[in-house]
């Protein structure tokens, strides 16, 4: 068993584009939002993501289904965004962590939903060894680690 986290995520995320993408996530759950699901990603009862569970070597990811705009293309403005969350990581046995891995939470922007071939243990969990790296690779993300000894945030873009 490797290690069992419960990501109770409650996000206040406001995004501003080009036109009203603005929405809030709240502690009255994620079900009205559709979320996109893969992994072995679920929604809890109460409304939360659970992105892992005790498998070992596993992902789950909860993505917001419907693109956002940011640059409209007629006029070449951009738009800009802001988010907050919280989070909350709960692991049963912190002794079961793997030697330098951590628990990982990753905000993303990217132009598709799903990576399904990505790896849990590598490349941010967005990629694996074949794509990593390919310039049509466009996302953004901000990398939360956590382990028994530190928190580290990361930016990737």
């Amino acid at each position: 068993m490797f290690l069992k986290l419960v990501f109770m995520l409650f996000f206040l995320v406001t995004l501003v584009a080009s036109e009203d993408n603005s929405f809030i996530y709240n502690n009255r759950g994620f079900q009205s939002f559709h979320l996109y699901l893969d992994g072995i990603a679920e929604l809890t009862s109460g409304g939360l993501p659970r992105l892992t569970n005790d498998t070992k070597q596993y992902k789950g990811h909860a993505l917001y289904p419907k693109p956002i705009v940011f640059k409209n293309t007629s006029s070449e403005s951009v738009s800009s965004f802001s988010t907050t969350f919280l989070f909350a990581i709960k692991s049963p046995d912190p002794e079961l962590t793997l030697s330098g891995h951590g628990i990982v939470l990753l905000f993303q922007l990217s132009p598709t939903k799903g990576q399904p071939n990505s790896l849990p243990g590598q490349y941010l969990g967005l990629f694996n060894n074949s794509n990593n790296g390919n310039s049509s690779n466009h996302v953004f993300g901000v990398h939360h680690t956590y382990s028994e000894s530190q928190y580290v945030t990361s930016l990737y873009i």
